[in-house]
């Protein structure tokens, strides 16, 4: 029987690719908190996984985000969110309190956030692409 960190160890090197197809991507990206760490992450690169946190947390709740709320972003990101980037190599995470950093599969997730946002607002202006479409550009 496999262990939990070869089977883990195992995804990872399955999934570690700069080549996510478009249904991992959007699995991947179909979280806010996830969208919102990836942005994080374009932004600085590496960070400190508080960082990630606290970012998600003022997002998602405003500048004046209780103590309640920010644990309850740093727990699932910590518990779900993160792990989930981590396994399909979209960052390198590994709970043990170094930094958070952008993976091998992190410029191709960036590439189907952005044409997910061009969808957003092409639809918002009343205007309709298909995904593919955004893609090719």
């Amino acid at each position: 029987m496999q262990s939990e960190s070869a089977t883990r160890t195992t995804t990872v090197e399955q999934n570690a690719n700069p080549t996510l197809d478009l249904d991992d991507a959007t699995g991947i990206l179909n979280s806010g908190r996830r969208r919102r760490a990836v942005e994080f992450l374009n932004e600085h690169r590496e960070a400190e996984f508080g960082q990630v946190a606290e970012f998600v947390a003022e997002e998602e709740f405003g500048t004046g985000y209780s103590n309640e709320e920010r644990k309850r972003v740093y727990v699932a990101l910590y518990q779900s969110h993160m792990p989930k980037l981590d396994s399909y190599g979209v960052v390198e995470f590994d709970g043990t309190g170094n930094p958070v950093r952008q993976g091998p599969g992190f410029e191709t997730t960036v590439r189907y956030l952005r044409a997910l946002q061009r969808v957003r607002d092409e639809e918002d202006a009343g205007r309709f692409h298909t995904l593919r479409d955004l893609l090719s550009d």
